[in-house]
């Protein structure tokens, strides 16, 4: 949002979220920026890195600015992380991410805009707490299949060992590496 005054113009940045999603377990990182910046989406994600209980293996990401960059890009060079970017007008590239940021990030915190220092360490202690909420007690199934048969629809759900709703923590202690099919990546 930018102000006018008389001598010159102030800009003052409304807070952001990165929203990291590990598609097989369903697993939810989110992190507030201060701005949307390259240098804070670079600390956002090594913070992410800090967090994660297994190695960040890469970034697929929206095209906004935010993120094609050159600081991206280095960081992801830096620590050997696959990058890759959803296509332009394609919206459903980052199905995963804006399904979470409907569920976790508008519903809980809302559309409002907030800005400042003080906003910023509130979302992240609310973040915090959403994370164990998230990851240990909100269960979820996986979609595999979608059919429609003239005016109904039938939705098949992830079989085998992991087919009961679980959390992506226990999803991703439970249930072994080499046991999970291709459809849960």
């Amino acid at each position: 949002m930018y102000r006018a005054f008389p001598t010159k113009q102030l800009h003052i940045d409304k807070l952001g979220s990165v929203v990291r999603v590990d598609i097989p377990t369903g697993g939810t990182e989110c992190l507030p920026l201060l701005n949307r910046g390259q240098e804070a989406v670079v600390a956002a994600l090594k913070r992410a890195q800090q967090l994660l209980p297994f190695p960040l293996l890469g970034i697929d990401t929206d095209n906004g600015a935010e993120f094609i960059n050159v600081e991206l890009l280095a960081f992801c060079e830096q620590e050997q992380l696959t990058f890759t970017r959803g296509r332009p007008r394609r919206s459903n590239d980052q199905c995963y991410v804006e399904q979470k940021n409907g569920q976790i990030v508008r519903q809980v915190v809302g559309y409002d805009r907030f800005v400042g220092e003080l906003a910023y360490r509130q979302l992240t202690e609310l973040y915090r707490a959403l994370r164990v909420y998230v990851n240990c007690f909100q269960p979820s199934m996986k979609l595999q299949a979608k059919e429609r048969e003239e005016s109904r629809s039938a939705a098949h759900l992830r079989s085998g060992p992991n087919a009961d709703a679980t959390t992506p923590c226990v999803f991703d202690l439970v249930v072994p590496k080499a046991a999970r099919t291709a459809s849960d990546h």
